[in-house]
């Protein structure tokens, strides 16, 4: 994600022009949008948490399904509704760029599936919603997708008494 954030054109961070972050959930995403201030343009936050559920499919082995999610934000003038909605529709049009590019490494880039973990990427399933207000009036979006992989749950009586 830090690659996409200083290659899109959209965002491109920099360390002199900060414009993607890591947060542990919605209450450090609240902190760090306060610190920020009147930064200006895009910001892509990613929600650097482990998070996900273990399902049986019907076979020996459990299936680990990690839930991920970034936010898109920019800050909108929330009291102009059409400044608002050009604000979460710039953040939808952004995310989506976000998402052709993670598809298109997923496809077509062996070395990019393996180290970014593209390969299990669940499709079927990516989800968004509306997020915002958020610390000094940052709107947006929140993009949430699966990576499923197997779990590794085996039993083994060695590890019991």
């Amino acid at each position: 994600m830090r690659d996409i954030a200083e290659r899109l054109i959209d965002i491109q961070h920099t360390s002199a022009l900060p414009r993607f972050h890591r947060v542990s959930g919605i209450a450090s995403l609240e902190e760090l949008i306060v610190a920020m201030g009147h930064t200006t343009g895009y910001q892509l936050v990613v929600e650097d948490n482990l998070t996900g559920r273990f399902s049986d499919n019907l076979s020996q082995n459990f299936l680990n399904n990690q839930l991920f999610s970034f936010y898109m934000l920019k800050q909108a003038d929330a009291s102009v509704a059409d400044d608002l909605q050009a604000v979460r529709s710039g953040c939808l049009t952004v995310a989506k760029k976000i998402l052709s590019k993670i598809k298109t490494d997923r496809l077509t880039d062996h070395r990019r599936q393996t180290t970014n973990g593209l390969r299990n990427l669940d499709t079927a399933n990516i989800r968004y919603s509306s997020v915002g207000a958020i610390g000094d009036h940052y709107y947006g979006i929140q993009v949430f997708f699966n990576v499923v992989d197997p779990a590794g749950i085996i039993y083994d009586e060695d590890d019991w008494i």
